[in-house]
């Protein structure tokens, strides 16, 4: 049943990568034999033959980017679980430190003072909202319309 699911999802994948390579990229120019009809021969053969390269051209550059956007899918589904473990583990770490120094503190002991926690929660979120920014830009980067055509 899991892989079912897991198959559809990389189907609708294939299907939306598809359709975004279709917006990007116009198909092979088509040879119209009538254009080709007119010329002399050794022309008519010479416009045929560069057709044909210009067609094979365009679906080698079609199948890169391909190729590419589904390399970028699989770096954002091996890299962002980890970002987000990543993540989870500084703020846990964060907690039960709090916690360890709260509890000694009950206790009469001083584990960390004010300002050092006060110093060390603020530089933890800031790495954490740091590691997530990069991890974002790096994985989802802005692609400008100028860069599409």
């Amino acid at each position: 049943m899991m892989a079912d699911s897991e198959q559809a999802v990389e189907v609708s994948v294939e299907k939306q990568l598809d359709s975004l390579i279709g917006d990007i990229v116009e198909g092979p120019i088509p040879v119209r034999m009538t254009d080709l009809e007119s010329l002399p021969d050794d022309e008519r053969d010479a416009e045929i033959v560069s057709k044909e390269r210009v067609a094979r051209f365009n679906d080698r550059f079609q199948r890169q980017i391909l190729k590419q956007a589904r390399d970028e899918h699989e770096l954002r589904k091996r890299f962002m679980p980890r970002v987000f473990w990543l993540v989870v583990g500084v703020l846990g770490a964060s907690v039960l430190l709090l916690a360890v120094s709260g509890i000694c503190n009950a206790c009469g002991l001083v584990f960390l003072s004010d300002k050092v926690l006060i110093i060390l929660l603020t530089a933890t979120v800031a790495d954490v909202l740091g590691i997530l920014y990069i991890a974002m830009r790096w994985l989802y980067p802005q692609h400008s319309v100028s860069d599409s055509q």
